[in-house]
């Protein structure tokens, strides 16, 4: 009979072994998918804070050139020689009012204040046409 309690006491023991073995297993992977998916969790969290970040600053890039556009036209319009080209400055004066109104409309539909970062593209083109206006005489060119 001592035989076959000790028999039956390993057995028990081998089996609590294993179901604790087995615990610990899944204690262990249950942790590491926690941890996994906690990781692309704060992985997306950050890409999606940087494309905010980078639309919001892309808006104030836009922002800035369309204002700066909008200030330049009129001087264009008033150098204009043909009424064709002043008519066609002009009407392109009013469309780019209407695009720094739909900026300041996007910049507080994200909450943000319609801020402008200076635009060095558009402030070459705007350099540009100001030497052009400079070194042009007035007439059919």
């Amino acid at each position: 009979m001592k035989t076959a309690t000790k028999s039956t006491t390993k057995s028990t023991t081998k089996a609590t072994a294993a179901k604790t073995s087995a615990t610990k297993a899944a204690q262990k992977s249950t942790a590491a998918k926690t941890a996994k998916s906690a990781n692309k969790a704060e992985a997306k969290s950050d890409a999606a804070a940087g494309l905010k970040e980078l639309f919001v600053d892309c808006l104030k890039d836009i922002y800035w050139a369309e204002k700066a556009l909008y200030k330049t036209l009129p001087k264009m319009s008033k150098n204009a020689t043909t009424q064709g080209l002043k008519d066609a400055i002009d009407s392109h004066t009013t469309e780019t009012e209407n695009h720094v109104k739909r900026l300041e409309q996007a910049f507080e539909m994200i909450g943000k204040k319609a801020t402008a970062k200076k635009c060095e593209a558009m402030a070459g083109l705007l350099k540009e046409g100001e030497d052009i206006l400079e070194s042009t005489e007035p007439g059919p060119v």
